[in-house]
């Protein structure tokens, strides 16, 4: 686990993800990718199946950064210059 936690420090998400998985700790590997915002990828993870809610999960993400990215994008359309 030391070698994964050090591997992320270090930037080496996708090798620190491996070690995760290869340890079993797919929990693990999806809370790195949360750090790090990658939402897309956590999707993927769940959809490899081992969670039971996983795909009802996966359609949330999704949902939820559609939606904070169409916020965003009108909050800084409303708020840009003339």
């Amino acid at each position: 686990m030391q070698r994964a936690e050090v591997s992320a420090w270090l930037g080496r998400h996708n090798e620190a993800e491996a070690l995760y998985q290869d340890m079993g700790r797919k929990d693990l590997a999806i809370d790195l990718r949360q750090r790090l915002n990658d939402w897309f990828r956590i999707v993927q993870l769940l959809k490899q199946g081992g969670n039971g809610d996983g795909a009802e999960m996966a359609a949330s993400l999704v949902t939820n950064y559609k939606m904070l990215n169409t916020c965003s994008n009108i909050y800084f359309l409303s708020h840009s210059p003339a």
